[in-house]
């Protein structure tokens, strides 16, 4: 479960980052992106197969095995044919629905029916939320307004009500470790650097295009914050650990800032 949080990386600061700099439609921008996108659904998976393991809700009566495969299934599909099919959708939704509320209303419909959903079959409400937001945040057919509006209501209302939730869930005075924290911190960056680089040069790209490539798929971002505080909900990751994962997270958004 540590490998596979520190694996997810936030799609949104890549995209922005290989924008700012005018290379997102470089090929070292396009392999970054690929390979962030391609790492995210591995990791996506994996922890769906994670939590699968920890069955609650409405399904927790169903065997291990089909717990797993719908978990598994729910991710492989929002990620796939339900990015399509998202995609197809918003189209009529953008001509036929009123602005702004048309548009949000649509979006957070299926953020509530993809939680509701993902805690169905056995895995947190959370985790289907953020499936729906990774397949609906890639869309074109959301328009920068409509991003601003999502972006307005999720910072002044949601994100600070999760994020209070999250900094009061554990006792960050008694369990910091700060030797935990540093052994985090280097481990989280050297494996994803080193790997970028090792990756760019097995690719054929130069030494200082493989580090753009490394220290490209090392972004995090509140992504991160929000995989720690499910598997610590589960008791995958003690209090220590916890900390150290969301300072990593919360030090690596602010450096890419």
């Amino acid at each position: 479960c540590f490998g596979t949080v520190l694996a997810i990386s936030s799609l949104t600061v890549v995209t922005r980052i290989l924008k700012l700099t005018r290379i997102f439609r470089t090929e070292i921008g396009i392999v970054t992106h690929a390979a962030s996108v391609l790492g995210d659904i591995g990791g996506w998976l994996l922890f769906a197969g994670i939590l699968s393991l920890f069955r609650v809700g409405p399904s927790a009566a169903l065997p291990t095995w089909l717990n797993g495969l719908l978990a598994f299934g729910f991710a492989a599909l929002m990620l796939t044919v339900g990015r399509w099919l998202i995609d197809r959708i918003m189209p009529f939704v953008h001509a036929n629905a009123t602005w702004p509320a048309g548009m949000t209303g649509f979006v957070l419909i299926l953020l509530f029916l993809g939680s509701a959903f993902s805690h169905w079959i056995g895995v947190h409400a959370l985790f289907g939320a953020l499936l729906v937001g990774v397949a609906v945040g890639g869309s074109p057919w959301l328009a920068q307004r409509n991003r601003r509006t999502l972006e307005r209501i999720t910072s002044s209302l949601f994100a600070p009500c999760f994020f209070a939730w999250t900094a009061l869930s554990v006792d960050w005075v008694k369990h910091f470790d700060l030797v935990l924290v540093l052994t985090v911190f280097a481990f989280a960056f050297l494996v994803k650097v080193g790997a970028g680089v090792l990756g760019g040069l097995w690719g054929g790209f130069p030494l200082r295009q493989g580090l753009l490539l490394g220290f490209g798929i090392n972004a995090r971002g509140s992504i991160t914050i929000l995989l720690c505080w499910v598997a610590f909900q589960y008791g995958l990751i003690p209090p220590p650990l916890y900390i150290a994962l969301v300072l990593c997270a919360v030090v690596g958004a602010f450096i890419y800032k």
